[in-house]
């Protein structure tokens, strides 16, 4: 998946169906294991930062 589709999941430009959110959260968390994240992350309605 492009950077640029991810990015706009994150901030709320794009919604993903749930099928693809729920395979995200899975790759997601087994790159990061110290923040979890939650496949209804991408539902949520605030903005997240990412360029930390």
């Amino acid at each position: 998946m492009p950077e640029t589709t991810l990015a706009s999941y994150e901030q709320g430009h794009r919604t993903p169906s749930v099928g693809r959110a729920k395979k995200m959260a899975v790759r997601m968390n087994d790159i990061s294991k110290k923040k979890r994240v939650k496949w209804t992350y991408f539902f949520e309605d605030k903005v997240h930062n990412t360029s930390k």
